[in-house]
């Protein structure tokens, strides 16, 4: 079994979010939970805060077809990050905080943002490796880490107005069926370009996702 640890703030949001988007691709990819473990936590969760609190976040998992109404936070506790073989974060703040909790985590630490650079990088030239692989494989390739960039953030939509959640829920979609799909080939969710549907590739493989429709 694969296991996958989703980090943001207070889990009340992003990494729930991103959480059950992660397994809804991967169930739709023929996975279950044999195959992979997914679950989340805060870096400053306060345990047992439902979704609610969170305005638009649990909305938009259901506008999704996602029921994440028994979702409660949770914190990140050091034994969780030492058993994830992956560790996925929201913010480059969350990637310092886990790596300070368990300094050796840090090759197996990644935002959500910086992996979708690096898969697209290596899917120019076709070497992005099975998902067992994949966490070796990003650790190589990886540039040195800006731990105070934004530009590796998801934003924070919480405090902010509807159109900010559905913002957020929609990047981090977009981001999560990219990587699904680049590692385990196109769900029911990806609509290619016309040329592509003759066989004529057209441009980088994120530029072809872009194209989605959800």
């Amino acid at each position: 079994m694969f296991s996958v640890l989703v980090v943001c703030t207070a889990n009340i949001c992003r990494s729930p979010i991103a959480e059950y988007l992660f397994r809804r691709a991967l169930t739709e990819r023929g996975y279950d939970d044999a195959d992979f473990h997914v679950w989340s936590a805060g870096v400053f969760a306060d345990p047992g805060s439902p979704m609610t609190i969170a305005d638009g976040s649990l909305a938009e998992l259901q506008s999704r077809g996602v029921d994440a109404a028994r979702h409660l936070s949770r914190p990140v506790m050091p034994e969780e990050v030492e058993a994830a073989d992956l560790v996925v974060c929201m913010e480059a703040a969350h990637v310092r905080e886990v790596v300070v909790m368990v300094p050796d985590s840090r090759s197996k630490t990644f935002t959500l943002v910086e992996m979708c650079d690096i898969i697209e990088a290596a899917s120019q030239d076709g070497t992005v490796p099975d998902w067992p692989d994949v966490v070796a494989f990003m650790a190589e390739r990886r540039p040195p880490f800006p731990f105070n960039s934004s530009r590796l953030d998801v934003a924070d939509p919480i405090g902010s107005t509807a159109a900010a959640f559905a913002k957020c829920a929609d990047d981090i979609e977009r981001r999560v069926e990219f990587i699904a799909t680049a590692m385990w080939g196109p769900g029911p969710r990806y609509v290619p370009p016309v040329a592509d549907q003759v066989g004529v590739a057209t441009g980088s493989l994120f530029d072809r996702l872009k194209k989605w429709r959800w």
